[in-house]
């Protein structure tokens, strides 16, 4: 599912940003980039994530701003500034030459003065991290939940379509032994036009042939699956991947009622409810 959130944590020294990008995914994908000081922090956001989402690749980007202070300390090396001091003296005392290096010339040598970031606590700054977090957890949340009613309804025509030419299979179904026996009579008579036919016997070849041609078990089973996805369409608790099991079950009777029945009729039914299936596994997919 695709969504966008983003959460802010300031306080005097410290501004924490953190972004969240989703996107269609079967499963839980994260890519987390963090700021080198708060790497350890990888984990802890890991699983806050976990604990909210159960799909899509989610792509988390946090960014760390000291506020207050630049962030940079200066660090000097006095063991190097003594060793400049010492060697421009004995240079001076070598040649004869009167002077003496000043605070301002030493400072300038390469080496003496470094700047380096500042040390960073990460254990006492991750509160603010998460904070932040969970505030683009909950935006990200509320626009996927958005999206997944719009999916849901969408699905939810799938079904009500599934529905009805289920129905219209079983209502055919009905009548098919009845249909059977009068091909079966049509074709021996024409076949054997100057025999008589033995009633009992054409009634009971008819009657295997409708049995073996009988969907009855599929369109009950395909009922029940209808009313399961319903309640979990219904259900406030995510339901993607136990929908994406019910499509494949949906598919299974509709490949066997396709299997099993000689009717054109109802085979061009099946192409649809296919399709229709097909169409609904795409949505499923993407549900949390």
């Amino acid at each position: 599912m695709t969504g966008y959130g983003r959460g802010v944590r300031q306080s005097a020294d410290l501004v924490v940003r953190v972004e969240l990008r989703s996107v269609n995914h079967r499963f839980l994908d994260l890519s987390v980039k963090l700021p080198r000081p708060w790497l350890a922090m990888e984990s802890a956001i890991a699983e806050r994530l976990r604990g909210r989402l159960g799909r899509g690749r989610v792509d988390v980007f946090v960014n760390r701003e000291a506020s207050g202070a630049s962030g940079t300390v200066a660090k000097a090396d006095v063991h190097l500034a003594r060793s400049v001091l010492t060697a421009a003296r004995e240079l001076a005392a070598s040649l004869h030459l009167p002077g003496e290096l000043s605070l301002e010339q030493v400072v300038g040598f390469p080496g003496i003065v470094s700047f380096e970031a500042a040390a960073v606590d990460a254990e006492a700054e991750q509160p603010a991290v998460l904070g932040a977090l969970d505030e683009a957890i909950e935006a990200l949340v509320t626009m996927r939940a958005a999206e997944g009613a719009r999916m849901a309804a969408d699905v939810a025509a799938h079904v009500d379509a599934i529905e009805a030419i289920t129905e219209d299979i079983a209502q055919r179904a009905e009548g098919a032994p009845a249909e059977h026996l009068q091909r079966l009579r049509a074709r021996l008579t024409e076949l054997l036009a100057e025999t008589d036919l033995d009633e009992g016997r054409l009634e009971q070849e008819a009657a295997t042939l409708a049995d073996k041609a009988a969907v009855d078990e599929e369109i009950i089973r395909l009922r029940s699956h209808i009313a399961q996805a319903r309640d979990l369409l219904a259900d406030a608790e995510p339901c993607g991947r136990r929908l994406d099991f019910l499509v494949q079950e949906f598919l299974r009777e509709t490949n066997t009622i396709g299997s099993k029945t000689p009717d054109p009729a109802v085979r061009r039914q099946v192409v649809e409810l296919k399709s229709l299936i097909e169409k609904m596994k795409e949505q499923v997919a993407n549900l949390e």
